[in-house]
């Protein structure tokens, strides 16, 4: 915890504003995870086949998409989560908040889209778990690597 140098005639303005900078700084490493890189490569991929080559790959176009959505979405909470709770020491998400997030993303994307857009949205149960699974892959290694770098 730092001190409080307001008073400190030896402590310049400038050494409490990046006293204050350091303390609000964020660690962007969640986003250099090599897990993380390769599911932002491959999901950068595959959309780039479906959107500009007209190319669906089965299972890719099917299932990857959804694999990847939950340790693509993870990361940034994770960033996030570290730099709000960074007094507090907590570095990693907990298992329940990651099953939640499978969780979440299983009834709106295919529950509630699919009841709002029938024609848009179809229910897959693979889906359901795909995401689960790209929640513990989230789990065991881009979380876990963050919580032992404390």
């Amino acid at each position: 915890m730092p001190q409080n140098n307001q008073n400190d005639p030896s402590v310049t303005t400038k050494s409490r504003i990046e006293a204050r900078l350091a303390d609000k700084k964020s660690d962007w490493s969640v986003f250099l995870h090599p897990v993380y890189l390769i599911s932002a490569v491959l999901f950068g991929v595959n959309q780039l086949l479906e959107r500009v080559f007209h190319l669906f790959i089965y299972p890719f176009n099917a299932y990857l998409d959804d694999l990847l959505a939950l340790p693509l979405s993870l990361t940034p909470v994770l960033w996030l989560y570290r730099l709000v709770y960074k007094k507090y020491g907590i570095r990693a998400l907990g298992f329940w908040q990651c099953v939640g997030a499978a969780l979440y993303f299983s009834v709106a994307f295919e529950v509630l889209a699919v009841k709002a857009k029938p024609a848009a949205f179809t229910a897959d149960w693979l889906d359901v778990i795909c995401y689960f699974v790209g929640a513990l892959v989230f789990y065991f290694t881009i979380n876990k690597r963050a919580a032992l770098n404390s």
